[in-house]
């Protein structure tokens, strides 16, 4: 979280923050809990944020002062990235899987229904779950995510590039670090990050592909 973005802990214990660790299949995921509300008022709606592949709960840092005064905030890493587990080659990827992952950090919240951000990945998660358990959901806000299965064949494509680009002693990557509008990455951050989307990519890949 970035300092100075959100109002500061105030004598009558207004803001409430929350880190920790849920144990799920595919190992720890990190999340994070912010309740800023007045507590005189009812409970108020809560909003869950997923990011997408290469990229951690920070993107949403610049939204959250926006909102924390009229809701309650959680995000978190999605499996595979930033402070959360990464799963042995055996685990089995699902949009099921990730889409539990997202419902559990809502129950960590506090439970109920809740409106879920999503973008990319975290966009295609927020749809699965949207079709299969609609009553989980108070809204859907989806940025930049599949939507539809015509382009999902060409993961393969994908998967032989990146492969490529990984074994090549000439990979493309910065020497220098990285300046992103939210993070800093170097060499090394930035394999992980083609590595980790390299895995995800299993995630479309259709049966014979």
């Amino acid at each position: 979280m970035r300092a100075g973005r959100l109002p500061a802990r105030d004598r009558s214990g207004t803001v409430r923050r929350v880190i920790g660790t849920l144990d799920r299949p595919g190992g720890g995921l990190a999340y994070e809990v912010i309740d800023t509300t007045a507590r005189w008022r009812p409970p108020a709606p809560l909003i869950v944020f997923h990011h997408g592949i290469g990229a951690t709960g920070e993107i949403w840092a610049d939204w959250l002062p926006a909102l924390v005064d009229r809701y309650r905030i959680a995000r978190f890493d999605t499996i595979g990235f930033g402070r959360s587990g990464r799963p042995g080659p055996g685990h089995p990827w699902s949009l099921d899987g990730l889409a539990d992952d997202a419902c559990a950090v809502a129950g960590a919240a506090g439970g109920g229904p809740f409106h879920l951000v999503g973008e990319s990945l975290g966009g295609t998660v927020g749809l699965a779950l949207a079709a299969r358990r609609p009553g989980a959901l108070l809204s859907l806000t989806v940025s930049n995510a599949s939507h539809r299965g015509g382009s999902i064949p060409r993961a393969r494509q994908w998967r032989e590039f990146i492969g490529a680009e990984l074994a090549s002693p000439q990979c493309d990557v910065p020497t220098q670090p990285l300046a992103l509008p939210t993070m800093q990455l170097d060499r090394t951050d930035v394999a992980e990050v083609i590595r980790s989307a390299w895995q995800t990519l299993a995630l479309f890949r259709p049966e014979g592909v």
